[in-house]
């Protein structure tokens, strides 16, 4: 309960600061807070590496996603897709042609799964949403929208995958709906140009050096 009423003032205190003052990605810190949580360990070495997308992301929805559910989603598609450079989210007219699925499946945990190649490019996606763990149609809306934007990039927030976890809580809308202004530069970053799938930390390192 502690952590989470700590966590809780950062996120008042930091959005507070960052509506004053714009989030750029030359800063050092904005830098050090994205190679944390965007570079993951690669399965054929063990390094970390860059994952994004390479191709358009088709969505589909199952039966179970309310009209309110959908029409928030379509708001965050709309902020998102003018950040992802040459690729765009649509929705898959049926499930066989998405690469991005949402269930609503009861016998499974809320949760998402992706799988990428072996240079890093993301490939499909798979998101539920367990309706009978408490979850009410706001925090299905944030669930679902939160597993959205991680999978971009398969980006870390967790204690486990990341060392400053308070700083990376702010990330990804975790108490509201829509995109923060520090999701909007982290995925406007991951895909720009010059981040490259299957980039490596050192790389990635001197490409933000330029930027500065």
């Amino acid at each position: 309960m502690k952590n989470f009423m700590t966590l809780l003032l950062f996120l008042l205190v930091y959005n507070s600061v960052s509506a004053q003052k714009p989030i750029s990605t030359k800063d050092a810190s904005f830098q050090e807070i994205y190679k944390q949580i965007s570079l993951r360990s690669s399965v054929a070495d063990g390094k970390k590496i860059i994952r994004k997308w390479d191709r358009d992301i088709k969505m589909f929805a199952e039966f179970g996603i309310t009209t309110n559910m959908k029409e928030e989603l379509e708001k965050t598609l709309q902020e998102i897709n003018p950040l992802l450079g040459a690729i765009k989210i649509v929705w898959a007219t049926n499930k066989e042609a998405a690469n991005f699925t949402i269930t609503f499946d009861k016998q499974q945990k809320t949760g998402y799964n992706l799988t990428w190649d072996i240079a890093g490019n993301i490939q499909k996606a798979a998101v539920n949403i367990n309706k009978e763990e408490g979850f009410n149609e706001d925090e299905q809306n944030q669930k679902t929208q939160q597993f959205l934007v991680k999978s971009l990039g398969n980006f870390a927030f967790s204690d486990s995958d990341i060392k400053n976890a308070k700083a990376t809580e702010c990330l990804i809308a975790y108490y509201k709906t829509g995109l923060t202004l520090f999701d909007i530069e982290v995925i406007k970053l991951h895909y720009s140009k010059g981040v490259e799938t299957g980039m490596y930390q050192k790389d990635l390192e001197r490409y933000l050096k330029g930027l500065k």
